[in-house]
């Protein structure tokens, strides 16, 4: 039988609805008063916001990827795989979804994962900086943010969004005016969906951790970009190492995820799909060069750092911290 333990625990949040920067709208963006903004056609058409750099770029590029892929099931190459359609009752699978947002006018999809937060009254979503804060663009706080677990078609259970009331990204990422090197050593961020009922916590949700070189890691996301649909959970596994174009202070992981898949987590200490560890780091960029690696964040004490902030449940601005307050 489907485990529905944490589907049927998010049942009880807000249902998905709209949110407002507490910023002025830039020209473009669709009313944020509209209900049910998140529609079937939407979320089939959001673009996969991923950055890829080129080689010996010093900025990543922003590589929209409007149309999905159209292969389902089987086994994909570098190192990524399908998670098994009998595996969907699974706590990562329940606990991983696809994340929606609007940034100047533009409907885009990442993916993401609800993190441990120790507050019974919120749920905290743990994704990619660039899935939260547009740095080139507007320097602004994405709009109409809203996160899906279990997305996946296998799972036999309705699909329904929770929006976000606040969103959390270091300033380290947000001072940048573009996707450089130290956006990518800050790109990560969290969400704050707000519910009065403490079910919304379940037991063993996953903490913040760190990696050691050569740790095995696992990420997951909702890959859409070719030869993936943005329908169905995918995963990577493998030993890890570093980019020496950040200086070797970011992670690589042999996987073949594609766009779509930004912010999901990547995992240490994982065991199996009920005993996923810690949350230590999420997918990040890939090189236009090498489609079979992945890049991710390493975290720090700044990471611990903001992710108290938003356990905190007050968005309050800092020298090292940005939020944004979402009705």
């Amino acid at each position: 039988m489907k485990n529905r333990v944490l589907t049927s625990v998010l049942v009880s949040l807000l249902a998905i609805g709209t949110i407002t920067p507490a910023f002025g709208d830039a020209k473009g963006v669709p009313n944020e008063n509209a209900v049910g903004y998140w529609t079937q056609d939407r979320r089939d058409n959001a673009i996969a916001r991923e950055f890829q750099f080129e080689p010996g770029a010093k900025v990543g590029k922003l590589v929209p990827q409007a149309k999905r892929g159209g292969s389902t099931g089987g086994t994909a190459t570098g190192g990524t795989s399908y998670w098994p359609a009998n595996q969907q009752n699974q706590f990562v699978a329940n606990i991983t979804g696809k994340v929606f947002f609007n940034m100047k006018g533009t409907d885009y999809v990442c993916s993401g994962s609800l993190i441990d937060d120790g507050n019974p009254s919120i749920t905290i979503v743990i994704t990619a900086g660039h899935c939260v804060w547009d740095n080139a663009a507007t320097g602004s706080f994405a709009t109409n943010w809203s996160f899906w677990p279990n997305y996946d078609t296998e799972s036999n259970l309705p699909r329904k969004g929770y929006s976000a009331s606040q969103l959390f990204a270091p300033k380290d990422f947000t001072n940048q005016t573009s996707f450089n090197t130290a956006a990518t050593l800050n790109d990560y961020a969290f969400a704050v969906i707000n519910s009065s009922d403490g079910r919304v916590n379940p037991k063993g949700l996953p903490g913040l951790g760190t990696f050691i070189n050569g740790n095995t890691a696992y990420a997951f996301g909702y890959p859409q970009a070719t030869p993936f649909n943005g329908n169905e959970l995918v995963y990577s596994f493998g030993p890890l190492s570093t980019d020496p174009n950040s200086g070797n202070k970011t992670w690589k992981l042999s996987s073949s995820l594609t766009g779509g898949a930004s912010g999901g987590p990547w995992y240490s200490g994982y065991s199996n799909g009920n005993n996923v560890g810690l949350v230590s780091s999420v997918n990040s960029y890939k090189y236009m060069s090498d489609k079979n690696s992945m890049y991710g964040p390493q975290f720090s004490t700044s990471t611990t750092e903001l992710l108290n902030s938003a356990k905190g449940g007050t968005c309050t601005v800092s020298p090292t911290i940005n939020c944004a307050v979402l009705p």
